[in-house]
């Protein structure tokens, strides 16, 4: 069968009789994902079904990477709705309907024609109660704009109600350092800003305890004891 034949004259007829009435889609002839452009003389307006067959049919005319992802992503548009594989044309056709439906609905209901149209949630934090009021009234003593603002966030319970710094930075005193990740962290006195060159400095004393494997290296694959100093000791 000769799919590139079928392919133009789809394309062909919908140049010449373009479709102005019911459901319609755009489709470029030749893909963008294979070189094509959005110029309108690379666009034609199709139906549902007419789009669904002429990316099956450049399925079959090529049959590479680009066409096959094209009417998959296609058929995700209906598994989307709850059916599991197109059967055919129509029943793309027909989930892309009511797909067009839900979002005109959706978007119809923005501005005056929604019932939530000019009003704002405000809560009272000591009363633990939300409640709704016009956006031209003014908020009351002791409710504050918002839902549920008494209710402490992941965030907080997690840390307590610490916020962490937007770049953290190193602080030394001249032998060691230390990382301040927090915004109520202070510089100790005799520290300062900065990282030293050596801040892994040991003692005749501190080696002779790694090389005894009294302290454990942090960060190798094994954790194994002793070997040689290059990273982190906890103890030191």
């Amino acid at each position: 069968m000769n799919y590139q034949k079928i392919y133009d004259s789809l394309i062909t007829k919908r140049k010449n009789k373009p479709k102005t009435k019911g459901y319609t889609e755009k489709h470029h002839i030749l893909p963008r994902s294979m070189g094509g452009s959005d110029d309108s003389t690379n666009l034609v307006v199709l139906s549902g079904r007419e789009h669904w067959v002429a990316h099956l049919l450049l399925y079959k005319i090529h049959k590479n990477r680009q066409t096959m992802y094209a009417c998959h992503m296609m058929a995700m548009r209906c598994e989307e709705r709850g059916i599991p594989r197109v059967r055919n044309s129509r029943m793309y056709q027909r989930v892309r309907i009511e797909c067009a439906k839900s979002v005109h609905l959706y978007t119809s209901k923005k501005g005056p024609a929604n019932s939530q149209y000019g009003t704002m949630w405000i809560c009272n934090i000591k009363l633990k109660e939300n409640k709704k009021i016009s956006k031209q009234e003014s908020i009351p003593s002791g409710w504050i704009a918002g839902r549920n603002k008494w209710k402490k966030s992941s965030y907080e319970v997690k840390y307590g109600g610490r916020k962490k710094l937007k770049e953290p930075f190193y602080i030394t005193d001249g032998k060691k350092d230390r990382i301040l990740y927090w915004e109520d962290q202070k510089i100790p006195k005799g520290w300062s800003k900065g990282k030293t060159n050596n801040s892994r400095i040991l003692t005749e004393e501190g080696k002779q305890k790694i090389r005894e494997g009294c302290y454990r290296k942090i960060g190798t694959k094994y954790n194994k004891k002793g070997g040689s100093y290059k990273g982190h000791y906890s103890g030191l």
